[in-house]
């Protein structure tokens, strides 16, 4: 058994020599406990450059050395990572800069900083994202074009991972929304494509409303008519969740349905796929006040 001191009790020294209190290891892994995940805060934009280095903004990021070392809550102070070269090939590359805490008792480290590099990428008619060095925290991955003497036309690629307080919900994390009229038909449809960025295992809920009458129907009060459209969310192309199922007639109806899934980490598409069983096809209404087809993701927290 290793003996622990709780944060925020003093430290005392021990009649054998030495002190008694809260270690950095301890300290980093109470931290640790506090996010579902590393990344961003707050800040720490990067951006392009006129000269051959990336300016990154003040900010502040939870990283971490490696699986067993705990969390940092690490604060930049604001300037420019290390010089990259040029890109004088014909192809472009993808750059990646990352924040790093260094350690200088506990790892070996140079000194005790904060500090910011850069991986540099590979020219490529597609380039692919170089990998960083363990122990690091992604700002921003950024494409140079070919033939660059400099990083004035850089751009953003990907997505960026921000730091999740452990067990909050992050609320509306993506939504698409099919504005324009559109008719459903016996053949499965997929609609509303969305990506999100997972820190964590997460449990989503995914909110569709689709606006249909039954074709051919002449206004609410004509009940010969009838569409009966089912369908499904889709996660990377797989059904998950509750199937709904729903009978539109003649008025032009707001239809919401509500199911919660399960969904890893990392970046994934959703989407809603759907199709008339029975009856006339379905005319989708949409004129800003009627609400076509759309989808809603809502984080609902950390997967226990």
């Amino acid at each position: 058994m290793v003996d622990t001191t709780a944060l925020g009790v003093s430290a005392v020294r021990k009649d054998a020599g030495g002190w008694q209190g809260v270690d950095s290891l301890t300290h980093r892994k109470i931290i640790e406990s506090h996010w579902a995940s590393t990344g961003i805060v707050c800040g720490l934009g990067v951006s392009a450059s006129d000269a051959l280095q990336y300016p990154v903004a003040a900010g502040v990021a939870v990283t971490s050395r490696s699986g067993t070392d705990g969390a940092m809550e690490a604060y930049y102070a604001g300037g420019v990572a290390p010089a990259v070269e040029a890109n004088q090939a014909a192809n472009p590359r993808i750059d990646c800069i990352w924040l790093q805490a260094h350690n200088q008792k506990n790892l070996q480290d140079v000194d005790n900083l904060v500090v910011i590099g850069v991986t540099q990428g590979t020219p490529a008619a597609s380039p692919t994202k170089p990998t960083p060095p363990a122990g690091v925290t992604v700002l921003s991955y950024m494409q140079v074009p070919a033939n660059s003497t400099s990083l004035r036309n850089a751009t953003r690629v990907g997505e960026i991972d921000y730091a999740v307080p452990y067990g909050v919900a992050q609320g509306l994390i993506a939504s698409a929304q099919l504005k324009q009229d559109t008719t459903l038909n016996s053949t499965q449809q997929e609609w509303c494509r969305v990506q999100v960025n997972l820190p964590t295992d997460r449990y989503l809920e995914c909110v569709i409303t689709i606006c249909a009458s039954a074709a051919g129907a002449n206004g609410a009060g004509d009940l010969s008519k009838y569409s009966e459209v089912g369908g499904q969310v889709y996660i990377d192309g797989n059904p998950l969740g509750d199937f709904f199922n729903y009978c539109f007639r003649g008025a032009w109806e707001p239809y919401q349905f509500r199911t919660n899934v399960w969904c890893g980490r990392g970046v994934h598409t959703v989407s809603v796929k759907c199709r008339v069983g029975y009856g006339m096809n379905a005319n989708v209404h949409y004129n800003g006040s009627w609400s076509g087809i759309k989808l809603d993701v809502i984080d609902q927290g950390v997967k226990q």
